[in-house]
């Protein structure tokens, strides 16, 4: 009750509810109507009795405690308690055992156990509402066959709500359902005439708080026959065996939370049963039944049948949903079959669920689609800009376990108002072993004015030094709200599709992967081989060319007079042999790097190009080449031998391929700038730099491949083409990274990494 002193503040203000916090499983005390009684299983001792205990005619309440149950029931009523208990073997709904006369009044008994307590509930008959047991009976039958007939969801909760109402004689019921946020709808309604009508009104989270959804979803109805109870604390307060509270989480006549009676006053109710609808094993909602006449004590013939209904619509609510999507499932499903028959045409994964005659977007209802593999990322349809993708996927990339969904996006990811206009709703599926590897469907905002019973922004009361907690609607007036951020929900059969295609290509890439692995262990092998015979056919040719090199040199030395046309001959044998042991001796290091162990040391690069410039000395000077270093070079861990070769062949190739009056030559470090993410910088980058003919963009590749020459043999000097393949191969020996710059006339920019 608030006062002058207390202060009101909105639910926003509060960091956690007082409803989600709430252990209404200790209670600690029973509803009039019932008396409990807490046991040790094993002893039949009496720990617990609710202070009402004397009506059952056993003498004082607070006696009962120490006492076993043999002592104070009579043998047939204890055979029967004992009977049932030895069934019983984990915490369960109370299970109905038969009734009994005590103290003069005839009492339904159930037992449970739960936290190492057995309990009894001894419930005074309630009354009934009015309906024969063979109407009732026929109520129940034929309520299944209109539930089996009804064609969707919305159809067959109907059904079910008038069902109950008849069976029940309840003023008014309810099926409720909840939404992914906690939040609720009435979906279908059964009143009297004259009553406020609910149907269509939504309520938030707050109003059935978690510790309520969770008690729910233990049984299968609670009953609460008259809103305005006195609760009967239970003796002694604490249970001796437990140290600690009674959990009550089974009982069927817990007492329930003040602010959920306050609430029921408020909307002006004086009984209630709620029923509990599962689908998929989780909760879905509840059939909430009302009375605002007068307390309503239903008996148990009649909650058993609305318990059954209960069961039966939860059975049912899969197939109904199933019915109503057949079509969009069909549709799916077929889209699905053709996704994966292109899977299993196409070599690359994106292009098959991007292809236009079947994607991604064919049949799913969304309005755009990303796919996120290895490096590669493809858009279809109407998505936030790549970057937005990028960060989007990077912030679910750890929710996808392996399908993840939201149709409020905007509570779990931080995003702009454009991205959220595109990608309020969000469907995620893993389609790799790595986390980012996934295909994700985005939905517009879903913009709609929903009524509210009551103002969702519950007022919060704290009192002078208390606790603030929420205070139950005192007003359902109808409040509409418009809702930002939201988009249509996404329905089950979307997440099965979802899920079915997510493993489809993963064992697809995973196929895919095992095969380019084989085909990379057979041309591993093949390469072997191949460099193998290339070795040994270089070094076996040698000797015969030099042989044939220095036999002709010998004859041109020896006969002088040959004539001039016979000269020219051997002259261009020793020119060709000469070559040839070029292209063998490149051909031996080329197939020598295939199997040679780098062995990395600390190299000074200023020594090596120190001997590389005495090397070329007669080309610098003959081709006036002036040779840069900007700065000192670094000491890298690498191989001498090859790091020297392939500083050589690109200083030769700079100086060689130019044709400027004047030549430079640059050797040069870079140091990247720190990662952002690590704070660690990447390997360093080495370049040599000319001003030379230069490479046109689309020769970049074919020029670091074996024999490629890119100009006539005589022009620029006769190159074997060797050079700058024995170049990118040590640099991939050495695990790094060659890339080329180059403008044509104007020079080329080799850069290598030598990572460790």
């Amino acid at each position: 009750m608030r006062g002058s002193a207390e202060e009101r503040i909105t639910s926003r203000n509060v960091d956690l509810s007082n409803c989600d916090r709430e252990q209404i499983q200790f209670s600690n005390a029973v509803q009039p109507h019932c008396v409990l009684l807490a046991m040790d299983p094993a002893t039949w001792r009496i720990l617990q009795v609710s202070g009402n205990a004397d009506e059952l005619g056993f003498g004082p309440a607070r006696d009962l405690p120490g006492r076993r149950l043999q002592d104070v029931f009579t043998p047939s009523d204890y055979q029967c308690v004992s009977d049932a208990a030895r069934k019983l073997r984990y915490p369960a709904p109370p299970l109905h055992i038969g009734s009994s006369t005590l103290g003069g009044q005839t009492r339904d008994l159930f037992i449970h156990i739960n936290n190492g307590s057995l309990f009894l509930e001894a419930e005074r008959q309630g009354a009934h509402p009015g309906v024969a047991q063979k109407q009732l009976y026929d109520e129940l039958r034929n309520g299944i066959a209109q539930l089996n007939a009804s064609t969707s969801v919305v159809g067959f909760l109907d059904q079910a709500v008038h069902v109950i109402a008849r069976c029940t004689g309840f003023e008014r019921v309810m099926a409720y359902r909840f939404h992914g946020d906690g939040s609720g709808e009435v979906v279908a309604e059964a009143v009297h005439q004259g009553l406020e009508r609910y149907l269509g009104l939504h309520y938030p989270a707050a109003d059935i708080p978690k510790p309520a959804r969770r008690l729910f979803a233990l049984t299968w109805l609670r009953h609460l026959p008259d809103v305005n109870y006195q609760p009967v604390p239970l003796i002694p307060e604490i249970n001796p065996v437990t140290s600690d509270l009674a959990d009550l989480s089974y009982v069927f006549s817990r007492s329930v939370s003040v602010m959920y009676t306050e609430y029921l006053r408020n909307m002006g109710v004086k009984a209630t049963m709620v029923l509990t609808l599962f689908k998929g094993g989780k909760l879905w909602g509840l059939i909430s039944c009302m009375q605002h006449s007068a307390p309503r004590h239903l008996n148990i013939e009649v909650r058993a049948v609305c318990e059954m209904l209960a069961q039966t619509s939860s059975l049912l609510m899969s197939a109904k949903e199933d019915a109503e999507f057949a079509k969009y499932r069909e549709s799916l499903s077929h889209s699905l079959e053709a996704l994966v028959h292109q899977l299993g045409l196409r070599t690359s994964t994106a292009e098959a669920l991007s292809s236009p005659k079947v994607n991604l977007l064919s049949a799913m209802d969304a309005s755009g689609a990303a796919i996120f593999l290895g490096e590669t990322i493809t858009l279809l349809g109407q998505t936030p800009s790549q970057s937005a993708v990028q960060a989007l996927a990077a912030a679910i990339a750890s929710k996808v376990q392996p399908v993840w969904s939201s149709d409020l996006a905007t509570r779990d990811v931080a995003m702009d108002d454009e991205t959220a206009s595109r990608a309020s709703g969000i469907l995620a599926t893993r389609i790799g072993q790595f986390d980012t590897d996934l295909v994700i469907w985005f939905r517009p905002e879903y913009r709609q004015t929903v009524a509210w019973a009551g103002d969702p922004e519950k007022l919060v009361v704290r009192a002078p030094g208390r606790e603030a907690r929420l205070n139950p609607n005192g007003s359902f007036d109808v409040w509409r709200t418009e809702v930002r951020g939201r988009s249509k929900p996404w329905l089950e059969c979307e997440l099965d599709f979802a899920s079915r295609l997510g493993r489809v290509i993963l064992e697809v890439v995973v196929q895919r992967s095992r095969e380019m692995a084989r085909l990379n262990q057979d041309l591993s092998r093949s390469n072997r081989e191949l460099e193998e015979f290339v070795y040994t056919a270089s070094h076996d040719l040698k000797s015969p060319l030099r042989g044939i090199a220095t036999y002709a040199q010998m004859v041109l030395r020896t006969a002088a007079d040959l004539p001039s046309v016979n000269r020219e001959r051997l002259q261009s044998i020793v020119q060709l042999a000469n070559r040839m042991d070029g292209v063998i001796e490149g051909l031996l290091r080329y197939s020598e790097l295939g199997h040679a162990v780098i062995r990395r040391e600390d190299v000074d690069l200023n020594e090596v190009c120190e001997q590389i410039i005495e090397l070329l000395r007669v080309d610098i000077e003959s081709t006036r080449t002036e040779i840069r270093i900007p700065r000192r070079l670094p000491i890298l861990r690498c191989d001498l031998r090859w790091v020297t070769q392939i500083l050589l062949n690109l200083m030769a190739n700079g100086i060689k391929y130019n044709d400027k009056e004047k030549r430079t030559l640059e050797i040069g470090y870079l140091v990247p700038p720190a990662s952002t993410v690590t704070g660690r910088t990447g390997p360093g980058i080495l370049y040599v730099k000319d001003n030379g003919i230069g490479i046109a963009p689309d020769d970049r590749d074919a020029v670091l491949r074996l024999f490629h020459r890119l100009h006539a043999d005589q022009k620029y000097g006769a190159g074997t083409g060797l050079g700058l393949s024995i170049v990118a191969r040590s640099v991939e020996r050495h695990n790094g990274r060659l890339w080329i710059e180059s403008t044509v006339g104007e020079g080329s920019t080799f850069f290598f990494t030598l990572d460790e």
